[in-house]
């Protein structure tokens, strides 16, 4: 789900700046589907390793958040960076390509942790139920 907001955001950040969608472009999306994939990964294996430790999933998915939290802004801020890099390049869908997948690491970071947690939490998959 993070994932989709991330991908949604950036063709909505593409349309915002007119910037036309093009095989570059569309590069960002895949690249972001990889590498933003991790985030909901390093999440969801923290909450299953926290829910037998809880009583609630609500605790299980809080505590999760809080372990991991700091390690995927890290990350994202660092990937962020890594990719303004290329803001510097003369050749324009290199300099696209950068802010797209820049903006993309940081929202999906965020998402990851805002509205991961709350649809865990809401569904209340049977995965990750804590057994009473």
């Amino acid at each position: 789900v993070p994932l989709l907001f991330t991908i949604i955001g950036n063709f909505a950040l593409m349309t915002i700046f007119n910037i036309t969608v093009d095989v570059g472009n569309v590069i960002a999306s895949v690249l972001v589907l990889a590498i933003g994939v991790d985030f909901s990964i390093h999440f969801i294996s923290a909450v299953q390793h926290n829910v037998p430790r809880y009583q609630e999933l609500e605790e299980a998915v809080f505590a999760a958040v809080k372990e991991v939290a700091r390690p995927i802004v890290i990350n994202s801020v660092s990937l962020a960076c890594g990719f303004t890099v290329l803001l510097i390049s003369s050749f324009e869908p290199i300099k696209v390509l950068g802010t797209l997948m820049a903006t993309s690491m940081i929202v999906c970071a965020v998402t990851t942790l805002i509205i991961m947690p709350i649809l865990l939490v809401v569904t209340n998959p049977k995965s990750l139920s804590v057994s009473k």
